[in-house]
């Protein structure tokens, strides 16, 4: 369960299509756009407090069905989530600049991951930065160099490395947000596809309603995950509840 929910929460963001439009989002301050490279590290707006709630469907060789979840976040600060099942709750999730701790309701443990522990673990970049404009919907990380190969009225493609890791991405415009993107480790092979489809309203669109992952290393080691963003906001004041247990065994 631990490992789940970690890839879980780390890789849930990038969108398909929707069934129907969500209600109306008030978008926070647009950033100035300069260059791309710029824009791609700052993202499309500024914010400071985000959340959402909705429902998971989940597909792998260690676990398939589906649950809901609660997300908040604080801008560089923290994210904070409840994930259920049947109606209840499973996992307990916080992240801050330094780890990812765990509660496992079912088997009473809590789990303590540093952000290196995390990136060993599904062989990608982590950092709760990462993990924060995932969940907006933004690329989860952005090569020290980009290099646009086609660029028009509509959409960018991109391509850029920064150690093992390849980044390939088709951006819509004027967000930038991805329609697609393919994360490659050149090292271990592991791979991360996403795929997203946008409204025209760039208001609704700057939150993704639907979002599906593939992750893999081999044919034997899959997860696919479809993620339903419901009731996003980014106004506050919002509480980040985690208390940890005295009989809840510590990892």
């Amino acid at each position: 369960m631990p490992d789940l929910l970690v890839i879980l929460l780390l890789f849930a963001s990038v969108s398909c299509h929707r069934k129907s439009a969500p209600p109306a989002v008030s978008a926070p301050e647009r950033s100035e756009r300069t260059d791309i490279q710029s824009f791609l590290d700052l993202g499309p707006y500024d914010w400071t407090l985000f959340s959402c709630s909705g429902e998971i469907d989940m597909n792998a060789s260690m676990f398939s069905g589906s649950g809901q979840y609660i997300l908040r976040m604080r801008k560089d600060s923290v994210l904070w989530a409840v994930v259920r099942y049947i109606g209840i709750e499973v996992a307990r999730i916080q992240a801050d600049q330094d780890s990812l701790v765990i509660l496992n309701r079912f088997e009473q443990t809590v789990d303590v991951y540093s952000w290196e522990e995390v990136k060993a673990k599904t062989g990608f970049p982590a950092s709760l930065e990462a993990l924060q404009r995932t969940v907006l919907g933004w690329l989860p990380y952005v090569p020290g160099a980009v290099q646009v190969i086609r660029s028009d009225s509509n959409e960018v493609d991109v391509l850029g490395k920064e150690g093992r890791i390849q980044v390939q991405a088709t951006l819509a415009e004027p967000n930038l947000l991805p329609t697609s993107c393919l994360y490659r480790d050149t090292g271990s092979g592991m791979t991360a596809k996403g795929t997203q489809m946008l409204l025209s309203d760039t208001i609704v669109a700057a939150v993704p309603a639907e979002r599906t992952w593939e992750m893999k290393q081999d044919e034997k080691s899959r997860l696919f995950l479809q993620i339903h963003v419901e009731n996003p906001s980014f106004t506050g004041p919002l509480s980040f509840p985690f208390e940890i247990p005295d009989r809840y065994a510590r990892h």
